[in-house]
Order: C-alpha cells, then structure tokens, then sequence
C-alpha cells in the first residue's frame, strides 16, 4: 500500500524489489508494477502465478490467517 502513495500521477518510477525475497516473488512483483497497463497481468492471471500458487512447506502459516480452509476462486480465462 505504501508503494502506491510515493507514485505521483505522470511519473514512471517503479517500487524496488527486494533483493531478499525469492526469484518467484520477484517475478510476481515485476509483473504486478508494471506500469504498462495493457502488458500487465490481470489479477486473475496473478492469482495463477507460481508464487501465489505454491504450497508454504507444513506449519508454515501467517499469524492473521485462520486455521479453517480458504475458499479458493475459480477463474475463467
């Protein structure tokens, strides 16, 4: 969200992307902040990702999720 509020309206600087997360996360980062609308990937197309997509190794869980299953969207492309 704090990305969002450092971009002025006519300017073309892109949020950094941390050098210590993983080589998919960057990935899914690069695409989400691209600038150009039309080459950037829905969210639809995002949610298919391999970052989004993949399974966090056992007991691997945030704090502000809740220990019921997550309904998962199907989308049509």
């Amino acid at each position: 969200m704090q990305a969002i509020f450092k971009m002025q309206i006519g300017q073309s600087a892109k949020p950094a992307i941390p050098s210590d997360i993983s080589s998919e996360a960057q990935d899914f980062l690069t695409k989400t902040f691209d600038l150009d609308h039309t080459a950037r990937p829905s969210a639809g197309e995002l949610l298919q990702h391999p970052w989004v997509s993949m399974k966090k190794p056992a007991g691997i869980a945030s704090k502000n999720v809740a220990s019921k299953s997550i309904p998962t969207i199907e989308v049509s492309t």
